[in-house]
């Protein structure tokens, strides 16, 4: 028989999670979410590879790998042969499936459709140790807006964005900043709660910390006071510099917490 210990004291979360305390139907699954932009400038965007603003999609869509890769990311070529996409279907559960790559030309369409993709990994490949060639980029069907992608050589997407199954909040415990050198840089963590509005008033997006100015690279910890997020939010990060421009990443640790 398993025996559920109860950290009083130090009230931390993450070893209540560690010890399954903090659970309704399930173990707290512990994660964590990267993201990198390569180029940030003076207009505040997206902490991910693609660059820009994210995409927030309104309607649930297939997706595919968009046209334009590299010839090696095909079913029998030596890079990426297939990926797997995950995120939020049209029921609004956490859901993934795998796509074939097609080379340079756009791939075959899921069958499920997604609210949202927050993640999409490199499911196999022709050469054993590699990953993909080119940067694999994820669509919409519909509309073609980008969602996401793989950059070049890295095997998963690299992107802040989390949104949040049916019925599967999560809870934040951290997050680290990464900047280039000593610039100074401004990040924003915003969340929105409803992404599956379609009438108005929609949810508006909010500031879920201050806005944070650095010249350093530095990890916030939440673990004595945890953010909590409900089902389906989204939360993502974007940043600006004032002047020139500058690399940045960002690590979000967080725990996904299954409610009956």
């Amino acid at each position: 028989m398993t025996q559920k210990v109860l950290i009083q004291e130090s009230s931390r979360f993450d070893i209540n999670a560690a010890l399954g305390n903090l659970t309704q139907s399930g173990k707290a699954v512990p994660d964590i979410k990267f993201g990198f932009n390569g180029a940030i400038g003076a207009a505040s965007e997206g902490v991910h590879s693609k660059g820009g603003a994210f995409n927030f999609p309104q309607s649930a869509q297939t997706v595919r790998i968009k046209a334009g890769g590299d010839a090696a990311d095909d079913a029998a070529g030596a890079g990426a042969q297939s990926v797997r996409v995950i995120g939020i279907d049209s029921d609004l559960g956490r859901a993934e499936e795998v796509i074939v790559t097609n080379g340079i030309s756009v791939s075959t369409a899921t069958t499920k459709l997604f609210w949202r993709i927050f993640r999409v990994v490199v499911e196999g490949v022709g050469t054993y140790g590699a990953a993909n060639t080119g940067i694999v980029t994820i669509e919409n069907t519909t509309d073609g807006d980008v969602l996401i992608e793989i950059p070049a050589g890295s095997g998963q997407s690299q992107s802040s964005l989390i949104s949040t199954a049916l019925k599967r909040p999560i809870v934040i415990t951290g997050l680290a900043l990464e900047i280039e050198s000593t610039k100074l840089v401004r990040f924003d963590v915003f969340k929105r709660i409803g992404f599956n509005d379609v009438v108005e008033p929609f949810s508006p997006k909010r500031d879920l910390l201050a806005p944070i100015h650095s010249t350093q690279s530095r990890t916030i910890p939440f673990s004595g006071a945890p953010i909590f997020i409900p089902e389906l939010s989204d939360v993502w990060v974007e940043a600006s510099i004032a002047t020139s421009s500058a690399e940045v990443g960002t690590v979000m640790d967080y725990y996904t917490v299954p409610v009956l």
